[in-house]
C-alpha cells in the first residue's frame, strides 16, 4: 500500500485543501482525495486512477481498508494551475 499512496503523490492525484470534516463536492479538487482516503467506496475510481495506479484498480482503498476506522485528514501542501498536492495523515 505504501507503493500506491507514493504513486498518488507522485502523478499528483493528492490535489487541493484542508480538509477534516467539511462537506466536500463532487468535481473539487478534494473529492478524489476524500474518497480515496475517508470513503468506504469509491465509484468510478478507473476514471481517477493513472499511470501505475491503473494496475492497482482491482485492490482495496486506504478508506475501504480502514472502513470507518481512525481518522484521516489531509491539507494542501502545493497547489499551481495545473496541480494540487496533498499531505495526508492516517491516525488508527
Amino acid at each position: 500500500m505504501k507503493k500506491l499512496v507514493s504513486n498518488i503523490f507522485a502523478i499528483s492525484i493528492l490535489l487541493a485543501g484542508q480538509i477534516n470534516s467539511q462537506q466536500i463536492s463532487s468535481g473539487s479538487p478534494e473529492w478524489p482525495v476524500d474518497m480515496f482516503f475517508n470513503k468506504t467506496s469509491f465509484p468510478d475510481k478507473p476514471n481517477y486512477y493513472s499511470g501505475e495506479m491503473l494496475s492497482e484498480i482491482n485492490e482495496p482503498t486506504i478508506g475501504e481498508e480502514l472502513n470507518g476506522k481512525g481518522e484521516v485528514a489531509f491539507r494542501r501542501i502545493k497547489a499551481t494551475n495545473d496541480e494540487s498536492v496533498f499531505a495526508v495523515e492516517t491516525i488508527f
